[in-house]
């Protein structure tokens, strides 16, 4: 069965894709097309087949096919007479996520398996693509293109191969060792972008020393710059990894920050870290993805614990950040990580697992309930480098480990690895006996002992609490000028008080509260007189601080070190 689908993006105006597949050589009077419920690397049931509208076939000699609806992702079509049938649809595209599908006059954006069908069993291996474009547009795909048709040697590459088309799309080029780097920029951008392409040229050819091979000959950065992105609403920033580039969408206009600027920067050296790990290194449950339900594994802190790890730190060797940036952000890291109470009652393997139902779902709650296999998971790698090192006595890193890891999937590109390989690979190398590791960081939340993990590398830690500031135990998020509440920390003074999650704050002490910078203040104080909006109603309580705010934890070179301990910093940072 071959199968060529076109893509007009002539007219995006209002929002919709039109899509026609001509499928020919059928050897069978009934077809079922299946529509994917998720985006793999975004691990949510997002049920993109509700976009479909106007779907009809006809076969060879324009009759209408019929056809029914199976379920909520699949269509039959039945008593097909001819060997060929062409299938058109419209699809609703308004999401400006990395995980789905927009169009409007100027720019589309489509994740495929977001908006096309693919036929049961993903039988159909030759697929070809063609994309008509406005007049004047560019498009950013990560193929080569031959007489404007992309050809595909399945659904899951088709699926695997986001595209970006616009007017006004800049695209920049460079080289890394042996790989061709293009990287296409869309949207208002409050930087230069010729300092992008450079600092991002440096982060990825450190990756590629680490694994001393590319295992691509081209690669594509997709970034689009928006305005004011609010993470957790449809445009959210954020960036999704795929198989020869990624998806990245950021805010264009906070750029004119340092801080804002190396977040954009560990966003792309983090998706294109993926490249290597979860791309080809990866958890065996993703060696054939099933697109209609969830996939479970025990082991997303693989998948982004160690990526999570190796952003930042790409961007110390590269030299992008000092090294007092780089210890700032683990201890950024630590601090998040030692504050939350979720660590402590969520486990690692536990998060993964529930991450459909946790993770991408979260409510007001989570945030008590659930640890990040991003933070803590990248935390817990840096732990594993640490071990590592200090059992080798300094010959060997977690490099070591993924550069094995890389070798073998090499000899079996087709099949990923166990939790268990991943852990007689880290022994076999570094001789690094894991078993208790394991037990206490991944399926259980045995606290980490940073004070004693760091001391063998001269690094030291302080607490840092600010001066007089008593703890609430709530964060708060503002809406124009109105102030609500967005977390409660379980067992503070504000869970006791039963101020709950989007309570309008409108006085503390009976002055009005108008941003969130106000907020420090009261800190302050011992006890705070609270007025507040919940369903329409006005409430007021007092709530007595706790005598100490959650310290700030801060990472620190010593100034006396022994030759050891210089020796196993190097070793540590790696620049």
């Amino acid at each position: 069965m071959k199968t060529s689908i076109t893509l007009d993006l002539r007219k995006t105006g209002q929002k919709y894709l039109n899509i026609t597949y001509h499928i020919s050589d059928l050897t069978d009077k009934n077809l079922v097309l299946n529509f994917p419920s998720w985006a793999p690397g975004s691990y949510l049931l997002r049920e993109y087949q509700g976009h479909v509208e106007d779907i009809a076939m006809r076969d060879s000699q324009g009759r209408i096919v019929k056809h029914e609806k199976l379920n909520k992702n699949q269509w039959k079509f039945q008593n097909i007479k001819t060997k060929s049938v062409t299938l058109t649809y419209r699809l609703y595209a308004n999401d400006l996520s990395v995980r789905g599908a927009y169009a409007d006059h100027e720019l589309v954006c489509v994740t495929p398996c977001t908006a096309f069908f693919y036929p049961d069993k993903k039988q159909g291996l030759n697929l070809s693509l063609k994309i008509q474009l406005p007049s004047g547009w560019k498009l950013a795909l990560a193929k080569k293109t031959t007489k404007e048709i992309y050809s595909f040697k399945s659904f899951d590459d088709f699926f695997d191969t986001p595209l970006l088309a616009a007017k006004d799309l800049i695209i920049k080029q460079f080289k890394t060792q042996n790989t061709n780097y293009k990287m296409a920029f869309w949207g208002t951008c409050f930087t230069d972008i010729n300092k992008i392409v450079e600092d991002v040229k440096k982060a990825v050819a450190k990756q590629n020393s680490l694994f001393r091979e590319n295992p691509c000959k081209e690669y594509l950065f997709q970034v689009i710059f928006t305005s004011n992105v609010k993470a957790g609403v449809s445009g959210g920033a954020g960036g999704l990894e795929h198989r020869l580039c990624s998806l990245n969408i950021f805010d264009g206009s906070s750029l004119d920050s340092d801080k804002q600027y190396k977040k954009l920067l560990a966003l792309l050296s983090h998706e294109h870290f993926h490249l290597w790990n979860v791309k080809r290194i990866k958890p065996r449950i993703f060696d054939k993805y099933d697109y209609t339900k969830e996939m479970y594994t025990k082991d997303l802190w693989m998948v982004e614990g160690i990526t999570s790890y190796y952003d930042d730190h790409s961007l110390f060797r590269a030299g992008i950040y000092t090294k007092e940036d780089y210890l700032a952000v683990i201890s950024d890291f630590i601090t998040k990580l030692e504050v939350n109470k979720a660590a402590k009652v969520n486990t690692m393997s536990e998060s993964s697992f529930d991450a459909w139902t946790r993770w991408y779902r979260p409510n007001e709650n989570t945030f008590n309930r659930t640890v990040s296999y991003y933070l803590k998971g990248g935390l817990v790698m840096m732990l594993l480098d640490l071990k590592i090192i200090n059992h080798t006595k300094g010959k060997q890193t977690l490099d070591d480990v993924m550069r094995a890891l890389y070798k073998f999937y090499k000899k079996r590109p087709k099949l990923g690895i166990t939790r268990k390989e991943f852990f007689e690979t880290v022994e076999k190398i570094t001789g690094f006996s894991t078993k208790n590791f394991v037990a206490n960081y991944l399926d259980n939340t045995t606290k980490i002992h940073w004070k004693k993990e760091l001391e063998p590398f001269g690094i030291k830690i302080s607490l840092k609490r600010e001066a007089d500031q008593g703890y609430l135990g709530i964060t708060l998020k503002q809406r124009a000028d109105r102030v609500y509440i967005q977390h409660v920390a379980e067992d503070s003074p504000a869970y006791f008080s039963n101020l709950q999650a989007e309570d309008e704050v409108i006085a503390l002490n009976k002055e009005c509260l108008t941003n969130t910078e106000q907020f420090e203040y009261f800190l302050t104080k011992k006890t705070l007189n609270v007025i507040y909006n919940r369903r329409g109603r006005i409430y007021e309580t007092e709530v007595k601080l706790a005598d100490k705010s959650n310290p700030a934890h801060i990472l620190e070179i010593k100034d006396k070190m022994t030759a050891k301990q210089k020796r196993y910093l190097a070793k540590f940072l790696r620049k």
